[in-house]
């Protein structure tokens, strides 16, 4: 009787399982999509990096699980290909009703260009495509922003 009813209980673990049934899917599956709306604005003192959240994954499911922002910035040299270094984590707002970030990058030197990117990443640190990349020469207001 107790032998049938451990055989039983295995049995129905094993049908009930955990977690989402299917075949497991690859990271870069899960990963955020790219980001929307990005842009850079000028400022006397700053470059302002502007996006707004990503809705789903790279596989078109809704994103329950995005965590936050890398932004990237790398110094525009002629001849060189671009050194990305991340220059901000911003971490994803309380409210799910936010959806457009911004971060101001105030360490930046007047003449000199500048590539960004933005890419968001979710709560197991997988971190979704890039959209495009941004050049701004810097300028304080009168700025000059290319998209590449």
């Amino acid at each position: 009787m107790i032998r049938s009813l451990l055989l039983s209980l295995l049995f129905l673990s094993m049908i009930c399982g955990c977690g989402k049934k299917g075949p497991p899917e690859p990271p870069e599956l899960t990963a955020p999509s790219a980001v929307k709306g990005f842009m850079l604005i000028g400022e006397p003192d700053a470059v302002v990096v502007r996006w707004v959240a990503p809705e789903t994954n790279a596989s078109g499911e809704d994103l329950g699980d995005l965590a936050g922002f890398y932004v990237f910035r790398s110094p525009v040299t002629k001849g060189e290909r671009a050194k990305f270094e991340k220059i901000a984590d911003v971490t994803l707002a309380p409210d799910p009703a936010i959806r457009e970030y911004i971060y101001r990058d105030t360490d930046v030197k007047g003449g000199v260009s500048y590539d960004y990117q933005v890419s968001s990443y979710n709560l197991d640190l997988v971190e979704g495509e890039t959209e495009k990349t941004i050049r701004a020469t810097f300028l304080g207001e009168a700025t000059r922003i290319e998209t590449f």
